[in-house]
């Protein structure tokens, strides 16, 4: 969720934007007539439409924006588009100190997390 431009009244911002980085899980559960999804296949074919569709208007770089006020151009909430996106995803981590204290006083979890810098 992107809260832009920030303006000097209320709602102290000019929109909302709301996007997601990857496909969204997504699971649902329909009752009544509509039941037919109980039928095998259909609720897998169901579930990959629904997140296809999602992925059309809501994962970058799509973006969902919502003016709160009317005196701020869309092109605010378009502009500038990203390059790309940069996924980091730590593979290992090894020798990690438990810091958590476990069931009966026996050695929790670690409590690991990244720093990353980039320049």
């Amino acid at each position: 969720v992107v809260l832009k431009p920030l303006i000097h009244n209320l709602p102290l911002v000019g929109g909302i934007q709301v996007y997601f980085l990857n496909n969204p899980n997504v699971d649902f559960e329909v009752g009544g007539l509509a039941n037919v999804t109980d039928i095998p296949g259909i609720h897998s074919l169901l579930r990959h439409v629904i997140v296809e569709q999602l992925a059309l208007f809501a994962v970058l770089p799509n973006k969902l924006s919502f003016p709160l006020v009317d005196d701020i151009p869309m092109k605010v909430f378009k502009c500038p588009e990203p390059e790309g996106v940069l996924r980091i995803t730590p593979v290992e981590a090894r020798n990690l100190m438990k810091m958590d204290i476990g069931f009966l006083g026996y050695p929790g979890k670690s409590d690991p997390y990244v720093i990353f810098s980039i320049g």
